[in-house]
């Protein structure tokens, strides 16, 4: 599941597109390894390729409402707000087609603690 951080976005792309056919056609597989998605696949948000995005949605959202609990666990959830944030910024990188039909169904199913501040932020009494 290291994957997500090659070099070539063809092999991104099929590392993305290998983690959806598991979610999709082996159930008992993505329940052993969905923290590794979710850093496959959240880390996936910080993409600058178009035909990364393509290949990048349909599995995550998979994840997020199959396995949800899992990516809440994952090292890269802290990272899922700054990224979605930076990724709206950058206008999508090109993929607001792909990221637009995505990002309501994303917010839906991403687990509530994602959204609670840190603790370091919290406002003094």
């Amino acid at each position: 599941w290291r994957l997500g951080s090659a070099a070539s976005s063809f092999v991104r792309t099929g590392a993305y597109g290998w983690a959806g056919s598991v979610l999709s056609h082996s159930t008992a597989l993505a329940a052993g390894t969905a923290a590794e998605m979710a850093g496959l696949l959240l880390g996936g948000l910080k993409e600058s390729e178009p035909a990364c995005h393509a290949a990048l949605w349909e599995p995550l959202l998979l994840l997020l409402r199959d396995h949800g609990a899992a990516v809440s666990c994952s090292a890269a959830a802290r990272h899922t707000l700054p990224r979605l944030v930076s990724l709206l910024e950058h206008g999508c990188h090109g993929a607001a087609p792909t990221v637009a039909r995505a990002l309501l169904p994303l917010v839906s199913l991403l687990p509530a603690p994602l959204f609670e501040p840190p603790a370091s932020a919290a406002l003094p009494p």
